[in-house]
C-alpha cells in the first residue's frame, strides 16, 4: 500500500489552516501546502487539542470529539526459550476475585510451535503497567503463570515487549469506545468532511466497524472516494 508513496516520518503537525484556497499544514519541521487534506490522527490527539485547526472545527465536530473517549489495551509480548503450555490451547488466564491484575494470555498463533505468548491488558490495570518497571511486570506475570505451570521461571523468558498507548501522546490512548453520553452518531460526524477540503479517517470515524484496523482501512477508503468526488465537483 505504501509504494511510490512519499511518506515523511518525524514531521509532528500541530497546526492546519484551511482556506478556499488551498490548506496549509504546519509543524517545527516548516510547513507544507495542499489543496486537499485527509486528518488520521487517533481520536486522543484530537481531544488534547495536539493539532490546531485554523478555523475552529465545526462545533458540531468539536462537541463529538468532547463526546467519545479513548479505550485503552496494552499487550505484553513475551518469547519463552520454549512452549509450555499445551499445544491445543487458545487462551490461558486465571479467574479471581477481581480485575486488578487481570491478564489473559494468547499463544502467537495458536496450536503453532512458537514460543511466544502475548498478555492482554485492559483499563485501570494496563494504565498502571505503563508506569512499571519491566522488572515488576514480569514479576506479575511469572507469578501469574507459575499457579498454572509451576516449572516456568523468570530465567524461561528470552524477551518481553510492552507496548505504552496512553503514555504515548501520538495516541493518547488505544481505540475508540462510546460512554453513555455518546452514541454512534459521534463517529459519523467526526468522518465529515469540512469545507470541502479538509477530511476525516481512522477507525474513530467507522461507525460499523470502530477501534479495529479494518475499520481505520476502510475510512481510508472512504475518504480517499469523498477526496476524488470533491475534485471531480471543483
Amino acid at each position: 500500500l505504501s509504494e511510490e508513496i512519499d511518506i515523511q516520518y518525524n514531521h509532528e503537525v500541530n497546526r492546519i489552516t484551511y482556506t478556499e484556497a488551498g490548506i496549509r499544514v504546519s509543524g517545527p519541521w516548516g510547513n507544507a501546502t495542499a489543496d486537499k487534506v485527509i486528518v488520521t490522527v487517533p481520536l486522543g490527539v484530537l481531544k488534547k487539542n495536539r493539532i490546531q485547526f485554523i478555523p475552529e472545527l465545526p462545533a458540531r465536530k468539536k462537541e463529538s470529539i468532547r463526546r467519545l473517549e479513548m479505550g485503552l489495551l496494552n499487550k505484553i509480548v513475551l518469547t519463552f526459550q520454549k512452549a509450555f503450555w499445551p499445544k491445543e490451547a487458545h487462551r490461558l488466564g486465571l479467574l479471581g476475585a477481581d480485575t486488578l491484575e487481570r491478564i489473559e494470555y494468547y499463544p502467537m498463533p495458536p496450536g503453532g510451535k512458537s514460543a511466544i505468548l502475548v498478555g492482554i491488558v485492559y483499563g485501570d490495570f494496563a494504565r498502571s503497567i505503563e508506569r512499571l518497571s519491566k522488572e515488576k511486570v514480569i514479576s506479575i506475570v511469572i507469578n501469574q503463570l507459575q499457579k498454572m505451570f509451576p516449572e516456568v521461571s523468570e530465567s524461561d523468558i528470552d524477551e518481553i515487549l510492552i507496548t505504552g498507548w496512553h503514555s504515548d501522546p501520538m495516541s493518547e490512548g488505544s481505540y475508540l469506545y462510546i460512554p453513555p453520553n455518546a452514541s454512534l452518531n459521534d463517529c459519523k460526524i467526526l468522518g465529515e468532511p469540512v469545507e470541502n477540503s479538509l477530511f476525516f479517517a481512522g477507525e474513530a470515524t467507522h461507525p460499523l466497524y470502530l477501534g479495529t484496523v479494518h475499520g481505520a482501512y476502510l475510512s481510508g477508503i472512504r475518504s480517499a472516494k469523498e477526496v476524488q468526488a470533491s475534485t471531480n465537483k471543483s
